[in-house]
């Protein structure tokens, strides 16, 4: 396994385990809209439903999303690395046309811009 590969496969691991993550801040939100609901039920709920929907946006989510801000801008550096060395690699290493193919195929799964709107 080479350069390509190791960083490839790296970007790879880390987009799942971002993904994986923004899951858990989607079930975070939707718990919140959850006690939103029940909240309803009774007057002094509410306050408390926005209580803990306020501690847990605070605490929770932004933490989160500051830190998968950061992972994934780390990541797409590795991968606009890779994506703009990679085809000079190959034709220094003489790759075949199917190896270069595949990485191109690896590389299309990540978002062209670097900004974290994908998250």
């Amino acid at each position: 396994m080479d350069e390509v590969d190791r960083a490839l496969t790296a970007a790879e691991a880390e987009l799942v385990a971002i993904r994986r993550t923004r899951t858990g801040v989607v079930v975070i939100r939707c718990a919140e809209v959850l006690a939103f609901a029940a909240g309803f039920v009774h007057p002094l709920g509410l306050l408390v439903a926005l209580v803990l929907a306020l501690l847990s946006e605070l605490l929770l989510v932004r933490t989160i999303n500051r830190t998968l801000v950061a992972r994934y801008r780390e990541m797409m550096g590795s991968v606009v690395t890779v994506r703009e060395t990679f085809i000079h690699i190959a034709h220094r290493e003489k790759w075949p046309a199917t190896r270069i193919a595949h990485v191109r195929q690896r590389v299309s799964q990540f978002p062209i811009d670097d900004q974290g709107g994908h998250l």
